[in-house]
């Protein structure tokens, strides 16, 4: 599966602090699956799709005031956030690095949007811009397993 980002509009990019660390990179199956929270629309062969990507220390309550109410009506919306930073405790205790983190945010919009699915508007803050620019350079090179 590959994950279709062709003429995707980009965002609020903005860049932040160093949380990965330059570890071996782990397979896929082997990373934690990551789990979207949906707004807005349903999807729909008809719907607009926004990612939402937040960046450190954000979670999915960056978005609600400027983008989920103004957008809801009009696009299905997927907020997925830095790894781990949506969850009570680390599932990895060293975090995870600069490979692995756009290889899970890539999965879980494979799982949710599938393969052929495109993306209409990519917000991405903080750290999130690094992965959204990962995700962008990387798309057309790497095939994206489910």
């Amino acid at each position: 599966m590959t994950l279709s980002l062709v003429g995707t509009t980009l965002l609020a990019v903005l860049v932040g602090r160093m949380l990965c660390y330059p570890l071996g990179a782990a397979t896929v199956s082997e990373l934690p699956q990551l789990e979207p929270r949906l707004f807005g629309r349903p999807l729909a062969a008809d719907a607009k799709v926004m990612v939402l990507l937040a960046g450190w220390p954000d979670t999915h309550d960056l978005w609600p005031r400027q983008f989920i109410t103004t957008f809801a009506d009009e696009y299905h919306i997927v907020s997925i956030p830095t790894p781990d930073y949506d969850r009570v405790g680390l599932r990895r205790a060293w975090g995870y690095n600069f490979t692995e983190v756009p290889l899970m945010i890539a999965r879980c919009l494979n799982n949710h949007l599938g393969p052929a699915r495109h993306i209409d508007t990519l917000v991405a803050h903080d750290w999130g811009a690094v992965w959204a620019y990962s995700l962008l350079r990387d798309q057309r090179q790497t095939a994206v397993p489910s």
